[in-house]
C-alpha cells in the first residue's frame, strides 16, 4: 500500500528524474540519426558510393577444417565435412546452442584484428535449421569498436552505456518480438553507442522508474523475417564518425540487396577509437530447446563485399564430396575471456527517435513496457 508520506516520495523521485530529462543528463532524442534508406536506393550516385569496393583482410570458408584464427570459443561450434550442409566447398560451421533447461545458452567465436579501421564491411552466410525457434529473444553476429589492443576488452557490459571513448558497435540480428513474429524474427540491428537512448520502465512495480541502457534496434517496415533452412548472404556496415561529428553510418544488405542505410551517429568521441571485433555465432535467452545456425563464407572488408559469386557457389559444391560429414572441433577454444558466456545480457527494444523522411516512420507499441522505433 502507498501512503501520503510514499506518494511525496514517489512524486519527488518521479520530478527528479523528468527534471534530469531536460537539462540532459538522459538525452531525449538522437535527432541526428537519419534513415536514408529509400534515398540512396532511388541514387543510383549514393548508391555507388555506399556499394564501392575495398580491400578484403580477412576470410574465412572453413575449409581448413577449424577456426583457429578466432578465439573466446563457447559451446564450442564444430567445423564439419559435408557439402550437403555447406554453402561452398565441404565444410561449414555448425554453431548448436544446447538446450539447458530454460537457461541462457550459446555457441560462438570471435575474430580480432587489431590495430583496427574506421570502416569495416562484415559479410557471413548463415542458415537457420528447419526447427530453429528461439523463443522470445536472442543475439546473433556483431562487429565493435573497442579501446587498446586487449582482445577480451570490453566484454560483458550489456546494459551499460559506452562512453564514447570505450566502445561502440551493433549486431545483427532475428528478433521474434516476444514471439508475436514466425522464427526465427525480423532481422534488425542491434545497437550501442554512447547517445544510445535508454530503456525506461518500473522493473518492480514499486511506481519508481528504472533505467537501463539495452542495445536500441533499428529495422525496416516491412522488415525481413529469413526462412529456415535456406542461405542467406548478410552485410553490415559501420563507418565511424569524425570526432565532434555526426556524420558515421551504419548499413545492411541481405543477399547483395540493401536492406537499411542509416546516418547521422556520433558513435565516438576520439578518432583512436577503432573497429576491431566481430562475432560470429548465437546467443539465445532461455532458449527453450536445441538450436542450430549453420555458417560459411566470412569476409571482412574496408569496402562493399557482396555475394559469393553465384557461378562459383555451384561449381565448388558440385565438385565436393557429398560422402563426407566429419566433426572438426577446433583447439581454439580459450577460457580467460572474463565475459558473459560471449552473449550482451538482457535483450529490450529502446524507446529511440530519429529524424526521417516524411513517409518512413510511426511507433507501434507491443508491450507495455517496450516501445519501438520502427523505420519505414
Amino acid at each position: 500500500m502507498i501512503n501520503e508520506k510514499n506518494k511525496i516520495v514517489l512524486h519527488f523521485r518521479w520530478a527528479v528524474f523528468v527534471f534530469s530529462l531536460l537539462i540532459g543528463f538522459i538525452p531525449s532524442v538522437v535527432s541526428a540519426v537519419e534513415d536514408v534508406t529509400n534515398e540512396t536506393l532511388n541514387d543510383p550516385h549514393a548508391l555507388a558510393i555506399l556499394e564501392e569496393s575495398g580491400t578484403v583482410f580477412f576470410e574465412e570458408d572453413f575449409e581448413d577444417g577449424n577456426f583457429n584464427e578466432w578465439f573466446d570459443a563457447w559451446g564450442p561450434p564444430e567445423v564439419l565435412r559435408d557439402s550437403r550442409r555447406a554453402h561452398t566447398g565441404d565444410y561449414s560451421l555448425r554453431c548448436l546452442a544446447p538446450y539447458e533447461g530454460d537457461d541462457s545458452s550459446t555457441s560462438s567465436i570471435k575474430y580480432w584484428f587489431h590495430p583496427g579501421y574506421d570502416k569495416v564491411h562484415y559479410r557471413f552466410y548463415c542458415k537457420f535449421a528447419d526447427d530453429f525457434n528461439q523463443g522470445w529473444g536472442m543475439h546473433f553476429c556483431s562487429i565493435y569498436a573497442v579501446q587498446g589492443d586487449n582482445k577480451w576488452g570490453e566484454m560483458g557490459k550489456a546494459g551499460i552505456k559506452p562512453n564514447g571513448d570505450d566502445r561502440f558497435g551493433t549486431g545483427f540480428e532475428p528478433w521474434s518480438s516476444w514471439e508475436s513474429l514466425p522464427s526465427p524474427g525480423r532481422m534488425q540491428f542491434y545497437t550501442y553507442w554512447h547517445e544510445m537512448q535508454p530503456d525506461i520502465y518500473d522493473d518492480n512495480g514499486d511506481g519508481i522508474p528504472d533505467i537501463h541502457y539495452w542495445g536500441n534496434s533499428f529495422f525496416p517496415n516491412p522488415p525481413l523475417i529469413p526462412e529456415r533452412d535456406r542461405w542467406y548472404c548478410m552485410e553490415i556496415m559501420i563507418k565511424s564518425n569524425d570526432a565532434g561529428q555526426d556524420n558515421g553510418e551504419m548499413a545492411a544488405w541481405i543477399d547483395g540487396q540493401l536492406y537499411m542505410h542509416l546516418k547521422g551517429f556520433n558513435w565516438r568521441t576520439t578518432n583512436d577509437l577503432k573497429l576491431k571485433r566481430i562475432t560470429l555465432g548465437v546467443y539465445i535467452h532461455n532458449n527453450p530447446k536445441a538450436n542450430v545456425v549453420w555458417f560459411d563464407d566470412v569476409a571482412l572488408s574496408s569496402g562493399y563485399i557482396g555475394p559469393v559469386d553465384a557461378l562459383s557457389v555451384t561449381d565448388s559444391n558440385s565438385q565436393s564430396n557429398p560422402s563426407g560429414s566429419n566433426s572438426t572441433n577446433s583447439p581454439a577454444n580459450e577460457t580467460d575471456s572474463g565475459a558473459n558466456n560471449g552473449g550482451s545480457g538482457g535483450c529490450f527494444i529502446s524507446t529511440i527517435e530519429v529524424s526521417v523522411d516524411e513517409t518512413a516512420t510511426y511507433w507501434n507499441s507491443s508491450d507495455a513496457n517496450v516501445m519501438e522505433r520502427v523505420l519505414r
